[in-house]
């Protein structure tokens, strides 16, 4: 179960992982093609969809607000990450929404990013 800051993401439907290496690619004069350079550290780019239910949906909503308000690195953990030895992430985007007829729901979307270590720029 993905654990992000204190609350257990118990209800996840989807987790995406995707590493920006932050290469840009440079026009080499009189020459077909491009070079690609670095532009800063590369970043790992972590995407969750789901669901908030239950007893503590009320207090895991204002924590997860609270987080990515923050945009302070807080610990993370789950199964997609478990090889790149990633514990603490930034939340960089937080969406909540509540629809008719679903009372004690909440689904939401979180974006975190979190450093490429060893990459220099």
């Amino acid at each position: 179960m993905p654990l992000l800051a204190d609350v257990p993401l118990t209800s996840v439907q989807r987790i995406d992982h995707a590493v920006d290496g932050r290469l840009a690619p440079v026009p080499v004069l009189s020459l077909d093609g491009d070079v690609h350079q670095r532009s800063g550290r590369g970043s790992h780019l972590i995407r969750i969809l789901g669901l908030l239910h239950g007893e503590t949906m009320a207090d895991d909503l204002a924590t997860l607000q609270e987080t990515a308000s923050a945009g302070a690195e807080v610990t993370f953990a789950a199964d997609i990450v478990s090889a790149l030895d990633l514990q603490q992430v930034v939340v960089t985007s937080f969406r909540a929404s509540a629809e008719a007829g679903r009372p004690g729901e909440v689904a939401y979307e979180l974006h975190h990013t979190a450093d490429l270590r060893g990459i220099d720029g």
